[in-house]
């Protein structure tokens, strides 16, 4: 008897693990498909590319607000402000029901940190994307001799 009952939790614990390893096969694949889409984007935008490389990308609401006439000015803009990208590095991958986020860690020759982030929906498509310059907290000489110990 005991050794049936050993047997049944051997094998109930067997299959308890393989359930928690059931996770949803395709996350590698969609990350691949949403990492190629963003870096597809990304290179358009700071490398001078065309909207028609990227636009089959987009949602078709968001193409809709988005020409070729704003994408050049927003090469500019991102140009002008943030200068040429030095890195880029992956740094999160957000996975939700109703869409996915795709965010990089990057250096530009103005900018020392740049958060970038790529949104897609649920069928994988670009539905926005930012470009955010990171600024530490800079101390204030207000806030450090206020700071000053009274006698």
């Amino acid at each position: 008897m005991k050794k049936f009952i050993l047997l049944l939790a051997a094998l109930f614990t067997l299959a308890m693990s393989t359930t928690a390893f059931a996770a949803p096969a395709d996350n590698g694949a969609v990350l691949n498909k949403e990492e190629a889409a963003a870096t597809k984007l990304v290179n358009a935008l700071l490398q001078n590319g065309n909207l028609a490389s990227v636009q089959n990308l987009f949602h078709p609401e968001f193409k809709k607000n988005i020409n070729d006439n704003n994408f050049k000015e927003l090469q500019k803009d991102i140009t002008t402000k943030l200068g040429t990208m030095k890195t880029s590095r992956l740094a999160l991958w957000e996975r939700r029901d109703n869409g996915d986020g795709i965010f990089y860690i990057m250096s530009f020759s103005k900018e020392n940190i740049v958060r970038c982030a790529v949104i897609f929906d649920d069928k994988d498509q670009i539905v926005n994307f930012a470009l955010t310059p990171i600024h530490p907290e800079e101390k204030k000489a207000d806030d450090k001799a206020s700071k000053k110990p009274t006698k």
